[in-house]
Formats: C-alpha cells, sequence, structure tokens
C-alpha cells in the first residue's frame, strides 16, 4: 500500500449529511452570515486547537504534545482499530509517529475502512 503524505483521519459522521434548508436560506439571504459561518469552520480547526499544539515539558509521551492531545490520539487511533477491524498489521503501518493536528487533518469516514479492502485484495 502506498500512502503519498501521511496524514491523521478524523471521523466525520456530518460529512455525509444534507444541509437543512433553514441553512442554506440563511447562508443565501442573511448578510454576511455565509461569511462567519465559513469563518466558525475554519476557527475551530485552526486557531480553536491552539491550545493543544503547545508542548508540555512534562509529557514523555512520544507523538504527543501534552495529555489532551494525547487522548486525541488515541481516540483516533481507536478510531482506526476498528476501521481496520482490529487488523493491527495495518494499524501499524497507517499509526503515525507525530502528533495529531501536526499537519492538516483528513475528515473522513470510509478512506481506512478501504484501505481494508484494498489489503486483503493484495494480501
Amino acid at each position: 500500500m502506498f500512502q503519498c503524505s501521511p496524514h491523521w483521519v478524523r471521523p466525520n459522521p456530518l460529512i455525509s449529511k444534507t444541509v437543512p434548508d433553514d441553512v442554506k436560506w440563511g447562508l443565501a439571504n442573511i448578510p454576511f452570515y455565509n461569511k462567519w459561518y465559513r469563518f466558525l469552520l475554519l476557527w475551530t480547526t485552526s486557531d480553536g486547537l491552539l491550545p493543544q499544539m503547545r508542548k508540555d515539558p512534562n509529557l514523555h509521551e512520544k507523538g504527543s504534545l501534552d495529555g489532551e492531545n494525547q487522548r486525541i490520539r488515541e481516540w483516533l487511533i481507536g478510531n482506526m482499530r476498528e476501521q481496520l477491524e482490529g487488523n493491527e498489521e495495518l494499524l501499524a503501518k497507517v499509526t503515525l509517529a507525530f502528533p495529531p493536528y501536526g499537519n492538516r487533518m483528513l475528515r473522513d469516514m470510509v478512506c481506512i475502512s478501504a484501505s481494508v479492502r484494498i489489503w486483503r485484495v493484495w494480501k
């Protein structure tokens, strides 16, 4: 399996949801609401995460910056393990050495489980 550049993958159950009509109406009709909404989406995944990006000098866990970042790392690995159906060999290949949010996070619900199907074909 080839991975061009590694990314942490965060499950996002909202990715396939339909945008409600009232939100669509607001985006189209309320002045500057669309710009505020876009800023909100950006802020929560950038500056909103800044506290988790500061290194705790007392934490010596490899691949984490602080306790919250370590908790997120364990949660992400747990999600990957579930999608990989417990395949520890494949989990070792997709688990990253750098901290979560060390680069842009993929938000997806199927890319890890798709790798299981590919893995089965190649095995």
